[in-house]
């Protein structure tokens, strides 16, 4: 069968508001190129349209859905992006009535059946899709109509949406083939965020599948339960990214890098007989870095930047949003990775449940003091699929109007008992400004600044703090 998967453009003003829209990255779709690795392998002639990447209108859709002429249409959705996919399986139907149209991704992994009222999606595949999104190509192609029996499938019947129990999880990532960034345009095409990297091109991986934590935020369409790709496999993708698409630097995707320590190191040691040294980044949890000697180890092996979720500056606050760290441990790894020469990315949130104006301060405060390079203040957003979507409305009101509000970066939706969107617009303005014209922050960011490009790079960054962003 010819397979047609599409990743719907997103206009960074959406999703980053008006202030930080310029900074903002644009990523390989790596969850298509898994599905189009299986199914190419299965067979099936595939090609992947990454409309995000190049811009493209529901017209100039229209025209590559009816240029392809596919026998199956595929689309990924997070939440931000559910309409446009809504407009562009409208378009798909309007062009080629007859072409199932499958909508995946984490939307509907959280939401599931809502997501097929939208009248033109004709399947729904939720949680990990290769597998159940292989399966439905093998039913179609056979001219099966009972799709019962297919787990991960949502899809509709006499009038009904079901949903069919989920697909067990994946429980040998090895299996898996690399994902197809061949059919994607050249890996130079694509971009973290600003200031994000040190080379370029960078290829983005994931090691692993899974978080084992309960943050009440955080949507995990892989599951709690953890698996691992063998360092091996990690290092032959790594290879491969290298020696064929030219990647300059790795950004590892996983929820967090450091649950296997002696894998973690593996990787990398294995690249470095084979002569591969280059940059990287990855997540990492506070409570898991139990001592200096492990961040020592990653930053001989080439990491130059960790990521590291903080959220709040009140314990009350973080247990509250069952985080499981503690504030000393954020000051304590954040001290080691500083005297050892990493730059530090750092997640805080305003407008928690249980969340006051005195709690915020403590947040601002608490970045204020870290060594941090990269803080970035979201605000609080319930999604689908999370503790806080089913409880938002125990803790405070939450309203929109359609799913594209549910911005984090910019948005107000959720607003704590005590608290008011105005003032949490205003609190995130303040944030991002004490914390960046700190003093000691600006003295940071100069003493890493070595090319013309880095200072571009900076005035841009320091021009959104003035801007409104929405």
């Amino acid at each position: 069968m010819k397979i047609l998967l599409i990743n719907p453009p997103m206009d960074p003003g959406v999703a980053y508001g008006r202030r930080f829209r310029k900074l903002g990255g644009v990523l390989p779709p790596l969850g298509l190129c898994y599905c189009a690795a299986v199914a190419r392998r299965a067979g099936h002639d595939v090609r992947i349209c990454d409309a995000n990447l190049a811009g493209l209108t529901l017209k100039a859709l229209r025209d590559e859905v009816r240029r392809q002429a596919p026998d199956v249409v595929g689309l990924y959705s997070t939440t931000l992006s559910i309409e446009v996919a809504e407009e562009i399986a409208r378009v798909i139907k309007e062009t080629l009535p007859s072409v199932p149209v499958v909508i995946g991704g984490p939307h509907i992994s959280g939401l599931g059946k809502e997501t097929l009222r939208c009248p033109h999606f004709d399947y729904g595949i939720f949680g990990e899709g290769e597998e159940s999104f292989l399966g439905l190509l093998g039913l179609l192609g056979s001219g099966a109509t009972g799709f019962k029996d297919l787990k991960g499938l949502i899809y509709r019947e006499a009038g009904s949406i079901v949903r069919n129990d989920p697909m067990p999880l994946c429980a040998d990532l090895d299996s898996l083939p690399f994902p197809a960034r061949d059919l994607l345009p050249d890996l130079r095409h694509y971009h973290t965020k600003i200031l994000l990297s040190q080379r370029h091109p960078v290829a983005h991986v994931l090691t692993s599948r899974g978080c084992p934590y309960g943050c009440v935020f955080c949507q995990t369409p892989f599951g709690r339960k953890v698996r691992f790709h063998s360092a091996g496999y990690v290092a032959d993708e790594i290879t491969h990214l290298v020696r064929d698409h030219g990647a300059q630097e790795i950004k590892i995707n996983d929820d967090t890098f450091a649950l296997d320590e002696e894998r973690a190191r593996s990787i990398f040691d294995i690249l470095g007989e084979r002569g591969i040294r280059l940059p990287w980044s990855c997540n990492l949890r506070v409570d898991r870095i139990r001592d200096k000697g492990f961040l020592k180890a990653l930053k001989d092996r080439g990491c130059w930047l960790i990521r590291v979720g903080v959220e709040s500056g009140n314990q009350r606050v973080l247990d509250g949003i069952k985080k499981g760290i503690t504030i000393d441990q954020v000051r304590r790894v954040c001290c080691w990775a500083d005297e050892l020469g990493f730059r530090i990315q750092a997640f805080f949130i305003i407008g928690h449940p249980l969340e006051t104006e005195a709690s915020i301060r403590e947040t601002i405060a608490l970045a204020r003091s870290l060594p941090l390079d990269y803080p970035a203040f979201s605000l609080m957003t319930p999604l689908p699929g999370t503790e806080l979507w089913q409880r938002a409305r125990e803790y405070g009101t939450f309203t929109f109007s359609k799913f594209s509000d549910l911005a984090y970066t910019h948005r107000p939706t959720f607003i704590p008992k005590g608290l008011d969107k105005e003032g949490l617009v205003r609190w995130q303005k303040k944030a991002y400004q004490d914390v960046y014209l700190n003093p000691r922050m600006v003295l940071r960011h100069l003493r890493h600044t070595r090319r013309p490009h880095d200072i571009k790079k900076l005035w841009a960054g320091a021009c959104s703090l003035f801007q409104r962003n929405d």
